[in-house]
């Protein structure tokens, strides 16, 4: 599988990595990889079709609004593959407090299914999952798609095993040459309600 590098959009303190500012933040900052797949799902549940459109993450501070914002690079002509997401983030606990999925039954039957984050943090609770980023590392928290088991929603998967990661971290690498000599981590967003618990053997 080939990846490419994406670009973050409408992100507050999520810089997108680059050489430049990871030999000069990359060590009071935290380097977060993900993946996205923003192409169409087709015959997803009673859908003709089904589309992530956005993910949004958030620092978990009553003093910052730190976030890491994702959106379709277009609604109409998205290729079915992942893109490689790079950024640098304040250390901490960021939630998942956006997402956005388009569904349509037809081409003029178009909706969507969304939640912010009065739906996905209750009462300073994160419902959706979180994930943890310190000073100085860079962590891998997953690749996101669509699920249709019942209604389409985000999903978050991954590699499974060592030797998949292992080759998953090589293609990062390649992308991202500056990262060669980093320690890469596998740290899942953990969430029951968008991806089942897993752990690397």
């Amino acid at each position: 599988m080939f990846f490419l590098l994406g670009m973050l959009s409408n992100s507050l303190w999520a810089a997108t990595l680059d050489t430049d500012n990871y030999e000069e933040e990359g060590k009071a900052k935290g380097v977060v990889l993900l993946a996205v797949n923003w192409g169409r799902q087709w015959k997803c549940g009673a859908y003709e079709n089904a589309q992530l459109e956005k993910l949004e993450f958030q620092i978990l501070s009553n003093n910052s609004e730190t976030s890491i914002t994702l959106d379709s690079p277009s609604r109409l002509c998205v290729k079915s593959n992942f893109l490689i997401y790079g950024c640098l983030v304040a250390p901490g606990k960021y939630a998942l407090t956006e997402f956005s999925v388009k569904v349509a039954k037809s081409t003029t039957d178009v909706g969507y299914f969304k939640a912010d984050k009065s739906k996905l943090v209750v009462d300073g609770k994160p419902k959706g999952g979180t994930f943890d980023v310190a000073a100085g590392e860079v962590i891998y928290i997953g690749h996101f798609f669509i699920d249709c088991y019942k209604e389409p929603i985000p999903w978050r998967f991954y590699p499974e095993g060592r030797e998949a990661f292992n080759g998953y971290v090589k293609s990062i690498k390649r992308e991202l040459d500056f990262l060669n000599n980093a320690n890469i981590e596998f740290r899942l967003f953990d969430t029951t309600s968008f991806g089942n618990p897993y752990e690397l053997p």
